[in-house]
């Protein structure tokens, strides 16, 4: 909705107005914030951030824009019905949180679509969009004191909330795909773990890389390469405040997921007892280059900034991640998998040809 027209600008003039620099704007909602972010030419950094500015205090949030974008996030919705591969995640942390708001899909329900109003969009800014909710992070060629300035100058009516409230928290049911078959089996399985601010989360992220992280992993080289029993499988790891999730995806015909599932907690099996040295220090090779490459990017370092100063309040340098990584050993990485009880308890979740009943 911030997209769609401030006082100042219309929908048009605020795409017009970074996109005529070259430059792009966007933003994007994770289950714990919402980041919006431009990318333009370090010249053009203060319009940047004045355009920022005026769409997160401005917006004008009217009611014919409101039904029209309810409208555009019901196709939304459709689509995500038609890939399963992606629907799965969500019916996965629905299942996995239960009715805590992290299990709530972020994209919504057809059910919260329909029950939400302008006026709960209003309500919702005026009580999160403040300056005490509000982070501002900039990578690349950036001239520190002139960004200040602008950001003072641009944000200087953003006021705190000495009143703040907690999101209230409505149960919902996440319905089952609907007179949708598809063809592939798809299946999610993983645990809760540690969460961002842990420091026992290299370890963690070393176990990823190893089991389901590019096409060397352990899961792609057993099931895929080795048996040919999937397409696509992968693990992955995500951090919020006080909690993870370290999760496995496959796709697979209906007629293997028996097979494939064994497989896969079989392997989880295999590694409650550490990594090898040597497949450690292969991991922790890939750990340090997959970072410094990511770096050569400014919207990575962005990223990073702001995460850390939104988890842990705190600046933690690369060179810091890189030394962590490197004093990774079989012995912590094993006391770690111990921890969590990799091999047991595991929360899945199927969707293929057939229903399933767990």
């Amino acid at each position: 909705m911030v997209f769609k027209g401030t006082h100042d600008r219309s929908a048009y003039d605020i795409a017009a107005e970074i996109e005529s620099l070259g430059g792009q704007l966007n933003a994007f909602t994770e289950k714990e914030m919402t980041c919006f972010y431009a990318v333009v030419l370090d010249k053009d950094a203060d319009k940047a951030v004045e355009v920022l500015s005026d769409i997160t205090q401005n917006a004008l949030l009217n009611q014919e824009d409101f039904i029209l974008e309810k409208d555009i996030i019901a196709e939304e919705y459709k689509g995500l019905l038609d890939s399963p591969e992606d629907y799965i995640h969500d019916v996965f942390a629905l299942k996995l949180f239960r009715n805590h708001p992290l299990g709530y899909p972020v994209l919504g329900t057809p059910d919260s679509l329909s029950n939400i109003h302008i006026d709960d969009l209003t309500d919702f800014r005026e009580t999160f969009y403040t300056s005490d909710c509000l982070i501002v992070a900039a990578a690349g060629n950036v001239m520190h004191d002139a960004l200040v300035l602008s950001i003072q100058k641009n944000l200087s009516r953003m006021m705190p909330n000495a009143e703040k409230k907690q999101a209230e928290q409505h149960p919902v049911s996440l319905p089952v795909l609907p007179d949708i078959h598809p063809v592939q089996h798809h299946m999610v399985l993983g645990k809760p773990v540690f969460g961002y601010s842990d420091s026992r989360k290299f370890a963690l992220l070393a176990l990823h890389h190893y089991l389901g992280s590019g096409m060397s992993s352990l899961l792609f080289q057993e099931i895929r390469e080795k048996r040919g029993l999937a397409y696509s499988i992968f693990s992955f790891l995500d951090f919020y405040s006080d909690i993870g999730i370290l999760g496995i995806y496959t796709g697979t015909e209906s007629g293997h997921h028996h097979e494939v599932q064994a497989l896969i907690l079989e392997i989880l099996h295999q590694v409650e007892n550490g990594l090898a040295p040597e497949d450690l220090r292969r991991i922790q090779a890939q750990m340090e280059g997959g970072l410094l490459l990511a770096m050569e990017n400014s919207g990575p370092r962005m990223h990073r900034l702001a995460k850390m100063e939104y988890y842990l309040q705190d600046y933690v340098s690369i060179d810091q991640v890189i030394q962590a990584v490197r004093d990774l050993t079989p012995e912590n990485v094993q006391k770690t998998l111990a921890n969590i009880e990799i091999g047991k308890n595991q929360t899945s979740v199927k969707l293929g040809p057939l229903s399933f009943h767990e």
